[in-house]
Protein backbone atom coordinates (compact mmCIF):
# COMPACT_ATOMS: atom_id res chain seq x y z
CA UNK A 1 0.00 0.00 0.00
CA UNK A 2 2.87 2.36 0.69
CA UNK A 3 4.05 1.96 -2.92
CA UNK A 4 0.79 1.64 -4.84
CA UNK A 5 -1.80 3.38 -2.66
CA UNK A 6 -5.38 2.29 -2.13
CA UNK A 7 -7.19 -0.12 -4.46
CA UNK A 8 -10.99 0.01 -4.52
CA UNK A 9 -11.01 -3.32 -6.38
CA UNK A 10 -9.77 -5.01 -3.20
CA UNK A 11 -12.58 -3.49 -1.11
CA UNK A 12 -15.52 -5.55 0.03
CA UNK A 13 -19.09 -4.39 -0.08
CA UNK A 14 -19.85 -2.39 3.05
CA UNK A 15 -22.48 -0.08 4.54
CA UNK A 16 -22.18 2.63 1.84
CA UNK A 17 -21.08 0.38 -0.98
CA UNK A 18 -17.75 -0.83 -2.28
CA UNK A 19 -15.47 2.12 -1.65
CA UNK A 20 -12.48 3.20 0.38
CA UNK A 21 -13.56 4.33 3.85
CA UNK A 22 -11.93 6.99 6.02
CA UNK A 23 -12.70 8.78 9.27
CA UNK A 24 -11.46 11.91 10.99
CA UNK A 25 -11.45 10.13 14.36
CA UNK A 26 -8.68 7.65 15.13
CA UNK A 27 -10.96 5.89 17.65
CA UNK A 28 -13.20 4.85 14.74
CA UNK A 29 -10.19 3.59 12.77
CA UNK A 30 -9.03 1.71 15.88
CA UNK A 31 -12.23 -0.40 15.70
CA UNK A 32 -11.05 -1.91 12.41
CA UNK A 33 -7.48 -2.76 13.38
CA UNK A 34 -6.39 -6.30 14.17
CA UNK A 35 -3.06 -6.97 15.88
CA UNK A 36 -0.54 -9.24 14.17
CA UNK A 37 1.10 -12.18 15.98
CA UNK A 38 3.46 -9.76 17.74
CA UNK A 39 0.61 -7.55 18.95
CA UNK A 40 1.33 -4.73 16.48
CA UNK A 41 -1.50 -2.78 14.86
CA UNK A 42 -1.38 -0.11 12.21
CA UNK A 43 -3.47 2.88 11.21
CA UNK A 44 -3.02 4.71 7.92
CA UNK A 45 -3.18 8.48 7.89
CA UNK A 46 -4.29 9.51 4.43
CA UNK A 47 -4.93 12.60 2.37
CA UNK A 48 -8.42 12.32 0.90
CA UNK A 49 -9.86 14.46 -1.87
CA UNK A 50 -13.62 14.55 -1.31
CA UNK A 51 -14.40 16.91 -4.18
CA UNK A 52 -18.12 17.54 -4.62
CA UNK A 53 -19.58 15.28 -1.92
CA UNK A 54 -23.07 14.30 -0.85
CA UNK A 55 -23.98 13.98 2.84
CA UNK A 56 -25.75 10.78 3.89
CA UNK A 57 -27.41 10.81 7.32
CA UNK A 58 -28.81 7.29 7.13
CA UNK A 59 -26.99 4.19 5.89
CA UNK A 60 -29.97 3.42 3.64
CA UNK A 61 -29.33 6.68 1.71
CA UNK A 62 -26.59 4.88 -0.26
CA UNK A 63 -27.20 1.19 -1.07
CA UNK A 64 -24.57 -1.26 0.14
CA UNK A 65 -24.36 -2.58 -3.43
CA UNK A 66 -23.06 0.79 -4.73
CA UNK A 67 -19.81 0.88 -6.65
CA UNK A 68 -19.96 4.63 -7.30
CA UNK A 69 -21.36 7.75 -5.67
CA UNK A 70 -24.91 8.85 -6.51
CA UNK A 71 -26.04 10.88 -9.50
CA UNK A 72 -26.29 14.63 -8.84
CA UNK A 73 -29.67 14.87 -10.56
CA UNK A 74 -31.65 11.79 -9.51
CA UNK A 75 -29.60 10.94 -6.36
CA UNK A 76 -29.51 7.30 -7.40
CA UNK A 77 -26.36 5.19 -7.54
CA UNK A 78 -27.90 3.60 -10.63
CA UNK A 79 -28.73 6.67 -12.71
CA UNK A 80 -32.16 6.52 -14.31
CA UNK A 81 -31.08 8.35 -17.46
CA UNK A 82 -31.12 5.78 -20.24
CA UNK A 83 -29.98 7.68 -23.32
CA UNK A 84 -27.32 10.22 -24.16
CA UNK A 85 -24.68 11.54 -21.82
CA UNK A 86 -25.07 10.29 -18.24
CA UNK A 87 -25.75 12.77 -15.49
CA UNK A 88 -22.72 13.91 -13.47
CA UNK A 89 -22.06 12.12 -10.19
CA UNK A 90 -20.86 13.27 -6.82
CA UNK A 91 -17.20 12.53 -6.11
CA UNK A 92 -17.67 11.03 -2.66
CA UNK A 93 -20.04 10.40 0.25
CA UNK A 94 -19.80 11.85 3.76
CA UNK A 95 -21.77 9.78 6.27
CA UNK A 96 -22.88 11.65 9.39
CA UNK A 97 -25.42 9.18 10.77
CA UNK A 98 -23.15 7.51 13.32
CA UNK A 99 -21.06 8.60 16.27
CA UNK A 100 -18.18 9.46 13.94
CA UNK A 101 -18.09 10.84 10.42
CA UNK A 102 -17.09 8.47 7.66
CA UNK A 103 -15.83 9.50 4.25
CA UNK A 104 -16.15 7.18 1.26
CA UNK A 105 -14.40 7.56 -2.07
CA UNK A 106 -14.96 5.19 -4.97
CA UNK A 107 -11.85 6.06 -6.99
CA UNK A 108 -8.28 5.08 -6.10
CA UNK A 109 -6.94 8.48 -7.09
CA UNK A 110 -9.03 10.36 -4.51
CA UNK A 111 -6.78 9.29 -1.62
CA UNK A 112 -3.21 8.41 -0.87
CA UNK A 113 -1.55 7.02 2.24
CA UNK A 114 0.59 9.70 3.83
CA UNK A 115 1.73 7.90 6.99
CA UNK A 116 1.50 4.33 8.22
CA UNK A 117 1.49 4.35 12.01
CA UNK A 118 2.38 1.16 13.86
CA UNK A 119 1.47 0.75 17.53
CA UNK A 120 0.76 -1.78 20.28
CA UNK A 121 -2.44 -1.74 22.25
CA UNK A 122 -1.99 -1.38 25.98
Amino acid sequence: MAKCGFDVNKCNRSMLGRGIYFTDNVVKAYQYTQPDDGGMCCVIMARVLLGDFVVATNHSDIPSTSIQPPCKKCMSTVCKKETGTPHPRFDSVVYTGGLNKEFVVYDNWHAYPEFIIFYKRL
